[in-house]
C-alpha cells in the first residue's frame, strides 16, 4: 500500500544517520530511568528559537502537550476550536470531561473569529488554533487570531506544519503568559513513530505546564533520535522542499483533472472527490487517502499526503484512471 492518509514524511532516516543513532543508543542503559538528555534536547530547542530553556517543555508527541495544556489552563473550563481540525482537541477534551464547543469554519475555511469570540466570552474558555489548519491545509488570518487569543482564558496554537508553512506566532504566544506554541516531530523531521513534541511559551505559561507534566515522560531513545536529527538539519531542508514541490505537482495535476484543490500550507493536498466511490476506488487499487465521514462541510472532500515523486505520480495517474477512463 502507499501510505498517503496520514501526514507522514514518505522517506524513513538514511541509513548512516540511522545506524550512528543506533549505534550512540548502545550506551544507553535501558534498565535506568533516565531523563538526562531532556535537558540537552530543550537547550537545543531553545539555542534554534532564541529562547530561554524554562521557555520549552517537551511531549511524548504533541497530543500528549495537548492534554497538557487543557490540565494546566482548562480544568473545569469550556474548550473552543474551529471545525473541522485536528481530531485530538475533542478526544483529550472528552477524556477529560471538558465541554466542547465546535466553531464551524466560514465557507472559505477562514476561522470564524466572531463566532470563535462568542464562546469564549469574558475569559470563559480556552482554545485550540491549529494554523496552519488540519485537514484544510489553509493558514488563518493573523490578525483575527491574535484577537481571539485575546478573549480566551488560554490558547494552545499547534504548530505541527511550521516547517512547511515557515510561518509562526511565536513571537505573539511569548508575551502572554496564557499561550503557548505546539509542534512536532512527526512531520518533517520523519520521526512519528518515535513520539516528540515540543512546546514554546512564556517562563510562566512553561511553568504551568511543567507541574502537570509526568515524570519521565520522554523515551531516552526517542529523545536521543530528536537531538540527532536537530545536528542534522540539512536533511530536514532537503527533504522539506522536495516535498514543497512534489505538493505543486499534486496540485497542478489534481487542477488538471477538475478536481478543486484547496491551496496549502502543509504537506497534504485537500481536494474534492469525483464521486463517493473514490476513496474505495484508491485503496482498491493500493493508495490510502483519507476520507472524512459524518463531516459535512468535507462532504465530498478527500485528504492526501504529499508523498514521494512515484507515490504522487502513481495517485494522480489512477485517479486520471478513475476520473476520466
Amino acid at each position: 500500500m502507499i501510505k498517503l492518509d496520514a501526514n507522514e514524511l514518505p522517506w524513513d532516516w538514511p541509513a548512516g544517520l540511522k545506524a550512528d543513532l543506533f549505534n550512540e543508543a548502545a550506551s544507553l542503559e535501558f534498565n535506568r530511568y533516565d531523563d538526562c538528555l531532556v535537558p540537552q534536547l530543550k537547550e537545543a530547542l531553545a539555542r534554534r528559537e532564541g529562547v530561554s530553556p524554562d521557555q520549552v517543555t517537551l511531549g511524548n508527541g504533541s497530543d500528549e502537550l495537548i492534554l497538557n495544556f487543557l490540565l494546566a489552563f482548562g480544568l473545569g473550563r469550556r474548550v473552543v476550536f474551529p471545525a473541522p481540525t485536528f481530531v485530538m482537541y475533542s478526544e483529550c477534551a472528552r477524556v477529560l470531561g471538558l465541554s466542547v464547543t465546535k466553531v464551524p469554519l466560514l465557507y472559505d475555511f477562514q476561522m470564524n473569529a466572531r463566532g470563535m469570540l462568542d464562546h469564549l466570552a469574558q475569559g470563559s474558555g480556552v482554545c485550540f488554533i491549529c494554523n496552519p489548519n488540519n485537514p484544510t491545509g489553509n493558514l488563518f488570518d493573523a490578525a483575527s487570531i491574535k484577537t481571539v487569543m485575546d478573549a480566551a482564558y488560554a490558547s494552545c496554537i499547534d504548530e505541527a506544519y511550521y516547517e512547511f508553512s515557515g510561518v509562526t506566532l511565536k513571537n505573539e504566544v511569548l508575551q502572554r503568559d496564557n499561550a503557548i506554541v505546539v509542534r512536532t516531530f512527526s512531520k518533517a523531521y520523519a520521526i512519528a513513530a518515535l513520539r516528540v513534541g515540543y512546546a514554546i511559551g512564556s517562563k510562566s505559561a512553561i511553568e504551568k505546564m511543567e507541574r502537570v507534566r509526568l515524570p519521565y515522560n520522554m523515551s531516552a531513545f526517542s529523545t536521543l533520535a530528536a537531538l540527532r536529527v536537530l545536528s542534522h538539519a540539512e536533511h530536514v531542508t532537503q527533504a522539506v522542499s522536495v516535498i514543497l514541490k512534489e505538493r505543486d505537482k499534486v496540485v497542478r495535476g489534481l487542477a488538471r483533472l477538475g478536481l478543486s484543490p484547496r491551496a496549502s500550507s502543509t504537506n497534504f493536498v485537500l481536494f474534492r472527490s469525483p464521486g463517493e466511490r473514490t476513496y474505495d476506488y484508491l485503496k482498491e487499487n493500493g493508495v490510502l487517502v483519507r476520507c472524512y465521514p459524518g463531516e459535512p462541510m468535507l462532504d465530498g472532500y478527500l485528504r492526501v499526503s504529499v508523498g514521494s515523486p512515484e507515490e504522487n505520480d502513481r495517485f494522480l495517474h489512477l485517479l486520471e484512471g478513475g476520473v476520466l477512463g
